[in-house]
């Protein structure tokens, strides 16, 4: 074998995993086991199960315990920066659950995953 030939039988290495922190509980997960809530530029909420859309994000474990512990420490708010009403957090809440069922997640108690 001639010196600069690489071995074919190398392993790839595998890729990383972009990890995030709920910010009800501060648990580290990767992405794809946090929903993500997002502020537009128009200033709207939205629950962003893709993880694509553009403005200010913010994570928050796929289970209701950290959703409501996010609404009651207000962290949704304080990370998103900017108020957050009842009726807002119900938009988000159906939005939350429709995440977790799209994903096949049920929304559970905390960290049964």
């Amino acid at each position: 074998m001639p010196r600069n030939a690489t071995s074919k039988t190398a392993v790839p290495k595998a890729k990383k995993q972009a990890q995030r922190s709920c910010v009800a509980c501060r648990q580290s997960a990767t992405k794809q086991q946090l929903v993500r809530f997002v502020r537009n530029k128009d200033g709207s909420l939205d629950c962003d199960p893709t993880g694509r859309m553009s403005g200010r994000g913010a994570y928050v474990c796929a289970t209701s315990e950290c959703f409501d512990a996010a609404r009651r420490k207000q962290s949704l708010s304080k990370a998103l920066k900017c108020p957050i009403s009842n009726g807002q957090y119900e938009h988000l809440r159906v939005g939350f659950e429709a995440a977790c069922a799209q994903f096949g997640t049920q929304v559970q108690n905390h960290h049964d995953r």
